[in-house]
């Protein structure tokens, strides 16, 4: 089950998906350029031998392969934010683990008890 932490970070990484896809119809998103370069190939496919509306096909087409690489960079952005994120909780975790398992140790192998942890061995031992 994912915390509220969790859902706030998955809240952030959407919305910068979000923003980087952009809404649909809205300008400069991409379903806006996918729909421009499509209305550009019907252009140039109704006059073929038309030398701006072949341009312009393939300035929309580079468009949406610019857009894409954009929004390919900010996915790779955000997982490498998100590896960083990882490798630190887990370098955290691991040492507070260790600190919590020399705590342990500590607090239960004082000289002035090693004494009664033996007679407790050998009484689980014996039975």
């Amino acid at each position: 089950m994912l915390g509220l932490g969790n859902a706030g970070v998955l809240q952030r990484f959407y919305n910068e998906i979000e923003s980087s896809i952009g809404l649909p119809g809205s300008d400069g998103s991409l379903s806006s350029r996918i729909d421009g370069f499509e209305t550009s190939l019907i252009e140039a496919s109704s006059r073929p031998d038309s030398q701006p509306r072949l341009m312009a096909a393939l300035r929309a087409a580079e468009g949406v392969a610019s857009q894409m690489r954009a929004i390919s960079s900010g996915i790779q952005q955000l997982r490498q934010q998100a590896d960083t994120s990882i490798a630190s909780a887990v370098s955290d975790l691991n040492t507070r683990l260790q600190k919590s398992q020399i705590s342990t140790t500590t607090s239960v192998c004082k000289p002035d008890q090693g004494a009664k942890l033996q007679a407790l061995w050998t009484n689980a031992s014996d039975n």
